[in-house]
């Protein structure tokens, strides 16, 4: 199942780490951003300012912003998928970003 998530991208962060096991470098993006559709937003007094959310993405995000140039922040989609992760539940998955 695939869908466009609309985003306002607060910014990008790439990543590399050796994997533990095996010595493989693993390398992506760390994305910063506030969900314009979050239905859950109520008036908390404990928080001020915008809520941020971290997702991760693959690294060709990162190379299509710094491509692109992107200046932050502005509006987006991003494209997701939902797969089964650890035992059983759905996780969101970033494949990709989609500009208009």
């Amino acid at each position: 199942m695939s869908a466009k998530l609309p985003v306002q991208l607060f910014g990008a962060r790439r990543w590399e780490m050796a994997d533990e096991k095996t010595g493989e470098i693993r390398e992506g993006t760390t994305l910063y951003v506030d969900n314009e559709e979050d239905e859950q937003r109520k008036p908390d007094p404990n928080h001020l300012g915008v809520k941020i959310m971290k997702m991760s993405a693959p690294i060709g995000v990162f190379r299509e912003l710094a491509l692109r140039k992107a200046v932050f922040p502005f509006e987006c989609d991003l494209l997701v998928n939902l797969r089964l992760g650890a035992e059983g539940k759905a996780v969101t998955q970033v494949v990709g970003i989609a500009f208009d």
